[in-house]
């Protein structure tokens, strides 16, 4: 069912960040995939790949550099091997051969379509005396190739026509690195397209989540021959696992941010396990799934990394780092004015948190009411014990509370928490605390959602727009704010720091930032002294947001976060500013 309400929300907030077109196609996208529309047929769904004239002959004849690209396709009983093939066949640039490896198909239309495609000239047909699986054809194929780049590509999906034209380009921009890949298209079995796959720059963390790399894929030979041959323990895996290894060997990715490639999903997919599996039912765990943990886990046992493999974030990992066995005291600084109900029901719900030791700080913010006294004196405070009460007797400056607060507390390990927060599961800060122990993590952020349930903070990313320069991820697309990963930024609403970062670094900013985007500048302060940020979905809290004061986002401490970090660029223009 659609709640109208929420989609209305959706639309004007759309509207308001990215205008009205992209508000009215990703609404009217949203209907049709809640309607079904995909599934009927009814064609109010577009068809991959887009209908739109590709300009390639103007600049192709042009490029200095062309190297030849080897396309390979391990084929096992597929029914839309034709237009695999013939996605790769029009390609508007065409220096590649495609080599099909057929691993003993028995499907007779298969069958008919690689003996057709065999008559192809830019084709070369194997057929494999036994079935190898995907990573033993593939690596037939690979030895069978002489392209200056190695392409990876399913047998039942399809490429964008100016797929490799595009790749071609960013080799003649000077982009020099060894594993290029895109983003991607979801498509069914009548191809039409039902989702996208958005990618991201590669980091460690987030290839350890899950394989966020995934399709089109294309490796430098020599790369690829530094990395050795897939490996056939990882089947339904594999492309993980090289990813992995690509990483741990130093070679370097580029993202190119176009949707290029359509994945197909149907029910023989090999990933298909994996997205069809019901995670309440007796049988055992999808084989693709288990082995990208194993291919995660001997990554780790290569690295010595004390760390297990847990299935709380299927279908994506969550690699649980050890802590170690001596617990340090955490303090964890609440500031609050009023709002005893709040307070309440955030200390109640601590009561939940299973690590000890921690001692709780309440930071008093010229507190007014007689309902707070009361439940204050009704709390067990005392200097030595668990609950302790500092008073911060000035008008109202986060960034200046927060320093003050720090100074007068001895524990290395901090936790900033908003009143108006809510603990949900009790492993809330083992999941924090395992991250800032690693090397060179400096802090650690949480998921926050609304009380109904939505997300409101995924993550913080920052944008070279003086409106939009720090914001929360606060859509859940794919996997990215389901795993934990590297980031840019996180909100001091439930923000984990060592206090020896936090001075180092000068803390919050008390005149830039008193009220709003101390939490992005902290962020970038940390990154910029050479530490990571790390973003944590296991450590869930409902933030009732802004609820014990009114919501003050300053223009000046917007602006004041852009100029001081957005650097020259051209593409700030100097003669016409945003207002």
């Amino acid at each position: 069912m659609i709640n109208p309400l929420k989609l209305a929300r959706r639309f004007w907030h759309i509207r308001r960040h990215h205008g009205l077109g992209q508000a009215l196609r990703l609404t009217i996208v949203k209907l049709i995939r809640v309607c079904g529309f995909f599934k009927t047929g009814l064609g109010l769904a577009p068809k991959f790949p887009p209908p739109k004239s590709s300009n390639a002959e103007a600049y192709l004849p042009l490029l200095k550099i062309r190297p030849f690209v080897s396309v390979i396709m391990p084929v096992y009983n597929s029914a839309w091997l034709s237009a695999a093939v013939g996605s790769v066949l029009e390609q508007s640039y065409n220096n590649f051969e495609l080599i099909l490896v057929d691993d003993q198909s028995t499907d007779p239309q298969t069958l008919a379509a690689l003996t057709e495609a065999a008559g192809k000239p830019q084709v070369k047909l194997i057929r494999n005396a036994h079935n190898l699986g995907v990573s033993g054809a593939t690596n037939v194929g690979i030895a069978h190739s002489r392209g200056d780049y190695i392409a990876f590509m399913d047998h039942d999906d399809l490429l964008h026509p100016d797929t490799l034209a595009t790749f071609v380009r960013a080799v003649n921009d000077g982009h020099d690195e060894d594993v290029f890949f895109t983003d991607e298209y979801v498509i069914d079995g009548k191809d039409f397209m039902i989702g996208q796959i958005r990618k991201y720059p590669i980091t460690l963390d987030l290839l350890l989540s899950c394989n966020a790399v995934l399709h089109f894929v294309i490796i430098k030979r020599a790369a690829l021959e530094r990395l050795g041959p897939l490996n056939s323990n990882y089947d339904g895996a594999q492309d993980h696992d090289l990813m992995l290894r690509a990483l741990e060997r130093g070679l370097r990715f580029y993202h190119l941010p176009l949707l290029l490639y359509a994945w197909r999903v149907h029910q023989a997919a090999t990933s298909n396990d994996i997205r069809s599996f019901n995670q309440r039912a007796p049988q055992q765990w999808p084989k693709s799934y288990l082995n990208g943990k194993k291919a995660i886990q001997a990554y780790l046992d290569r690295q010595a990394i004390r760390a297990t493999i847990t299935d709380d974030a299927f279908c994506w990992y969550r690699v649980k780092y050890e802590l170690p066995e001596a617990h340090d005291e955490v303090a964890i600084i609440i500031p609050f004015k009023d709002q005893a109900n709040y307070l309440q029901r955030l200390l109640e719900s601590l009561k939940k948190t299973t690590y000890a030791p921690f001692v709780i700080y309440l930071v008093d913010n010229r507190s007014e009411q007689a309902e707070t006294r009361a439940y204050l004196a009704s709390l067990p405070i005392s200097p030595t014990g668990g609950l302790r009460l500092l008073t911060f007797d000035e008008p109202f400056n986060f960034s200046r509370l927060h320093n003050w607060a720090v100074r007068q507390i001895p524990n290395e390990l901090l936790v900033f928490l908003n009143n108006d927060a809510e603990i949900q599961r009790g492993d809330w800060l083992e999941a924090m605390l395992e991250h800032i122990y690693r090397e060179k993590v400096g802090a650690v952020g949480c998921r926050l959602i609304y009380p109904n349930g939505t997300l409101q903070h995924g993550g913080m990313i920052f944008r070279t727009d003086v409106y939009h320069c720090a914001m929360n991820l606060y859509r859940d697309e794919s996997y990215y704010t389901r795993v934990q990963r590297e980031v840019s930024g996180v909100t001091a609403a439930c923000l984990l720091i060592r206090k020896s970062v936090f001075q180092a670094v000068g803390g919050f900013d008390e005149v830039r930032f008193p009220i709003a985007f101390n939490d992005a500048d902290l962020c970038l302060k940390i990154i910029k002294a050479g530490y990571k940020i790390m973003y944590t979905p296991f450590a869930e809290l409902i933030h009732h947001h802004s609820a014990s004061r009114a919501q003050q986002e300053e223009s000046y401490e917007k602006w004041a976060l852009f100029s001081q970090y957005a650097g020259p660029s051209l593409m700030i223009d100097r003669y016409y500013h945003l207002s």
